[in-house]
């Protein structure tokens, strides 16, 4: 992959860790009952990651803008292989359960197309339904995402993701 490609790659997982772990932060406030210390401390987390979230998409933004004048198959190359992806989850063989997952996959092809059009920046990737997805993105930058502790990842591994009951 051109290394355009991977700064824009890179730049899009910072800006969703940064989302993640606000909401992360956000879910601690409405659900763990913190202590007015812990809370405010919470907040103040919460208020410095949208602030660099958003500059984080303003250089995103640019970034893509110059990508696009200077090297535009580096956008490309980045889009392509983020719907080539998708679109094998949007062609497999499963069972009607799944159809939460194409229709997210499909989505977010559609995503992926605004981005190439100009229309969008970002991207984010839903952990849930896109887990595959998601961990095969990361590879690119060598990132790991935070869902599950390790003794149920390591139980999730010997089975596919979406088959909770076996």
């Amino acid at each position: 992959m051109l290394k355009e490609a991977i700064a824009l790659e890179t730049l899009r997982q910072t800006i969703e860790d940064m989302e993640y772990e606000s909401g992360d932060r956000a879910n601690y406030l409405d659900y763990a009952k913190p202590t007015p210390a812990q809370a405010k401390q919470a907040n103040e987390l919460i208020e410095k990651l949208k602030e660099q979230s958003k500059a984080a998409r303003a250089e995103l933004k640019q970034l893509i803008a110059t990508v696009r004048s200077q090297q535009p198959q580096a956008l490309e190359e980045w889009v392509n292989y983020h719907i080539g992806i998708l679109q094998k989850i949007v062609d497999e063989k499963t069972d009607a359960a799944i159809t939460p997952r194409k229709n997210l996959a499909k989505e977010t092809i559609q995503n992926w197309e605004k981005v190439r059009a100009g229309e969008m920046e970002f991207v984010n990737i839903n952990w849930h339904f896109l887990k595959d997805y998601k961990a095969s993105v990361r590879s690119i930058t060598g990132r790991s995402f935070k869902t599950t502790d390790s003794a149920s990842q390591s139980k999730a591994e010997s089975k596919a993701w979406w088959q909770f009951w076996k």
